[in-house]
């Protein structure tokens, strides 16, 4: 009786909270996961939100509108992932995941998704994307630290080489993939990496700046760079799906 009892609370609960996520009026399909607590009386579920969205543009744009009320509108111990979906594929670039505060985590939820049959909307061109920026930014980080010097531990010089040998690789390959999916901004992404590699801007701060909900216009202009990357691979992906 008890246990019947406490399961009807939960199912009351997970009631209520469907309902006000509904009342915000956010596309939004919500799934529960019961999850075990190592610490009682913590809340035994976590959330899903689905937003329902057409395009990237609107992925992204329907992410940072709705992230902060759906979060605010269940209590703060529950973990909870929101992730944008367009056309039946997740723009898990946008999920933001997490108890009191929503973070970006791409990765989150994606063994949930998984289980509902909804496939990430993945770009090899942003992919090598990724990699490209990564490098170019750790190298200028090593450079304006004066790190990997000659009077350095060799392990640094190891770890410079690595890193430049990454970017070395990264470049051509991030150019095929562009020549391919976004020639037209090609040259645009390429500047931006040597700004980057030259230290002309911090990536890694401009990352953490990111993170703690700041944008600059550097950030900006790789967000529409993701966002057209990622657009062109949907209309790849949605004609895939119709043929």
């Amino acid at each position: 009786m008890a246990r019947s009892a406490t399961d009807k609370q939960i199912a009351d609960y997970k009631s209520e909270i469907r309902s006000a996520i509904v009342a915000l009026g956010a596309p939004a399909t919500v799934y529960f996961r019961d999850r075990i607590s190592a610490v009682l009386p913590l809340v035994s579920f976590e959330i899903l939100v689905l937003l329902n969205v057409d395009t990237v543009v609107e992925a992204a744009q329907t992410a940072d509108t709705w992230a902060e009320p759906l979060r605010a509108s269940v209590d703060h111990l529950i973990s909870m992932t929101i992730t944008p979906v367009a056309k039946g594929f997740s723009a898990n670039r946008f999920t933001q995941s997490g108890h009191q505060t929503l973070f970006p985590n791409p990765d989150a939820g994606a063994e949930w998704l998984e289980t509902l049959d909804i496939s990430p909307l993945r770009s090899d061109a942003l992919d090598a994307l990724d990699l490209t920026f990564n490098a170019a930014g750790e190298l200028a980080a090593l450079d304006r630290c004066a790190l990997a010097t000659p009077s350095r531990a060799p392990e640094e010089s190891l770890a410079r080489v690595s890193v430049q040998e990454g970017l070395n690789a990264g470049i051509p390959a991030l150019s095929r993939h562009l020549d391919e999916a976004a020639p037209e901004i090609k040259d645009d992404i390429m500047t931006l990496i040597d700004t980057i590699r030259n230290g002309e801007i911090d990536f890694v701060a401009e990352t953490q700046r990111l993170m703690a909900g700041e944008q600059s216009a550097t950030m900006s202009e790789l967000t529409v760079i993701i966002v057209y990357l990622l657009e062109h691979q949907l209309e790849l992906n949605s004609s895939a799906v119709e043929a």
